[in-house]
């Protein structure tokens, strides 16, 4: 055999491991890349529970909160109408009151006029003519 037919027989049966060899790293290279990226997602998943157990949490609390200034808000509100109604009461007793007062001052300005009237009238006689 010429040595040219010779050497091309000895690169024909390296093509075929060569190929192998590259699927072979490709293969172990993809392994270990999913691998990473499995433990990456393991490792981020506790967190985003721990995450979500905080968030619930703080929505609890949230609510928790809500529900008091709720309760208070009704407390206010009836306080607010408690103290309404004493105002309404309070109002009407002093405009009972005040009317009561315009009627007294009313009487107390006509027995002045008539006091003032009967002081400006002439005397009537109470002599008789004697006969």
């Amino acid at each position: 055999m010429p040595p040219s037919l010779l050497s091309t027989s000895r690169r024909r049966p390296l093509l075929p491991w060569l190929a192998l060899a590259l699927v072979a790293i490709f293969a172990v290279t993809a392994a270990l890349w999913l691998n990473h990226k499995i433990d990456s997602v393991q490792a981020a998943a506790p967190r985003q529970e721990s995450g979500a157990i905080e968030a619930q949490q703080a929505i609890t609390g949230i609510k928790q909160a809500i529900a008091e200034i709720q309760t208070s808000q009704q407390t206010l509100g009836d306080q607010v109408g408690q103290l309404q109604r004493a105002v309404a009461a309070s109002q009407g007793e002093r405009k009972l009151l005040s009317d009561q007062l315009g009627a007294l001052s009313s009487r107390v300005n006509a027995l002045e006029s008539s006091r003032a009237e009967a002081g400006s009238a002439p005397p009537q006689s109470t002599n008789r003519r004697k006969r």
